[in-house]
């Protein structure tokens, strides 16, 4: 990997096509370390996730910045402050990916961090001490569980999460972890591995995975909350088999139109909602009948299905959640037919100081840099930090086609341009 001196005469990243050029390098480093075929692969706890995880540390020591790993093996890489014994300013995000992912989701926050603390290192020095950190395990597509390395940190990593199964290799996310080399006696504990009260600020920059900067033809965001999340993963809505030819109407247990009837039910509430002026996104993933059953000419008495609901706001999630529940019992009962949610795994919105939206968007416009602001629709390690009580804050990067694919398309000139974002924040903050 091509390090900063390379770039420039003096070392610097201050010229922005140097920074670009860095940034490209540090991300095409850590696309070569997990690169699939269709996208990239990086599992939680897994090889290609601790490859990644080397490349930052490496890149640490080179730029003579302090590196440590944690227990949990979240990766650190410090620039000392002149006052330690403040709290710090942490930045950064993950380095793991979903199947076929793509290379930007995390690990550009990462690298932006990077170039962030190279900017620092330059001058004049800062009170507190800045730290990149790098998560393990953000993404709950390998266990179910998402933001281990974060939740471990904060001593949120529960029992029951550290038990969660790999669906492929059958293995818990507590055994993975420890085979990783991950020391679990502090985890099992929950016991934080960082006084959380050192942490002053986590500011985490991440691509949007929607399309909304992107629509508006702008850069930046200033992540104005994250939404929370109510997930029912297994519904199962049970009927009656019958010959599609030989039963009536009337005495239909079908359970294909109880789903479609409830989904429809969902939407209008949905609408509804945001008519008044809610924050809610739903969304019913999967939707199957029994494979071993169901035929064109049966009628459907098993259906398989999710329900996803999100909102920034505790309230909105609670209230429609008792709806949707309440809906489906009424439906079920009017059709003869009986309804399961199973486990629901819930994960609480996360708040976002008002004065540290301020501040984002103000530093942004110091720069003559058009930001908006909007709430963040996935869930960030930023969520777990803020449940530990971090006043935490997000800049969000234009990214195109999504999110969770290999097609992100995010432009290393607009990720570049939260650098000076950031460092901006960081200086304000960093100050005594």
């Amino acid at each position: 990997m091509t390090d900063s001196t390379d770039l420039t005469e003096d070392g610097s990243t201050s010229d922005n096509a140097a920074r670009i050029l860095l940034a490209e390098a540090m991300l095409d480093a850590i696309r070569s370390v997990s690169v699939d075929g269709l996208g990239v692969t990086r599992p939680s706890y897994g090889a290609a996730e601790g490859a990644a995880h080397g490349i930052l540390a490496r890149f640490g020591e080179e730029t003579g910045m302090v590196v440590r790993t944690d227990e949990a093996l979240n990766t650190w890489v410090q620039l000392p402050g002149t006052h330690p014994d403040e709290p710090m300013i942490v930045t950064g995000s993950h380095l793991d990916s979903v199947r076929n992912g793509g290379n930007f989701d995390g690990a550009a926050g990462v690298v932006a961090g990077l170039l962030t603390l190279r900017e620092l290192q330059r001058g004049p020095a800062l009170a507190r001490t800045v730290a990149v950190v790098a998560f393990r395990g953000e993404e709950s597509a390998w266990f179910g569980t998402c933001y281990a390395g974060s939740r471990a940190l904060v001593g949120h990593l529960e029992a029951d999460m550290l038990a969660s199964r790999s669906p492929e290799s059958n293995l818990s996310l507590g055994e993975v972890m420890t085979s990783a080399g991950a020391d679990m006696a502090k985890i099992e504990g929950q016991t934080p591995l960082v006084d959380v009260g050192s942490i002053g600020h986590f500011i985490e920059v991440h691509i949007e995975q929607g399309p909304d900067l992107l629509s508006q033809g702008v850069a930046l965001g200033a992540v104005t909350g994250i939404r929370g999340n109510r997930r029912y993963s297994d519904i199962r809505w049970s009927g009656e088999f019958g010959h599609s030819g030989a039963v009536p109407r009337t005495l239909r247990h079908d359970a294909v139109l109880g789903v479609s009837e409830w989904i429809q039910a969902i939407e209008q509430e949905w609408i509804s909602e945001q008519q008044a002026g809610a924050d809610l996104v739903m969304t019913s993933g999967i939707l199957s009948t029994d494979p071993l059953r169901h035929g064109v000419t049966s009628i459907p008495g098993a259906v398989k299905t999710s329900l996803d609901i999100r909102s920034v706001e505790h309230s909105t999630l609670e209230r429609f959640d008792r709806w949707v529940l309440d809906t489906a019992a009424d439906i079920a009962g009017r059709r003869g037919l009986q309804v399961d949610f199973g486990t629901m795994i819930e994960t609480a919105p996360a708040v976002i100081a008002s004065e540290m939206v301020s501040m984002i968007v103000g530093v942004a416009q110091g720069l003559g840099q058009p930001i908006v602001a909007l709430p963040s629709g996935a869930g960030h390690d930023a969520a777990a930090l803020a449940s530990a009580g971090v006043d935490v804050g997000m800049i969000f990067v234009r990214n195109s086609n999504g999110s969770h694919n290999p097609d992100e398309a995010m432009e290393t000139s607009d990720l570049c341009a939260a650098v000076p974002l950031l460092v901006g924040v960081i200086r304000e903050l960093g100050q005594v």
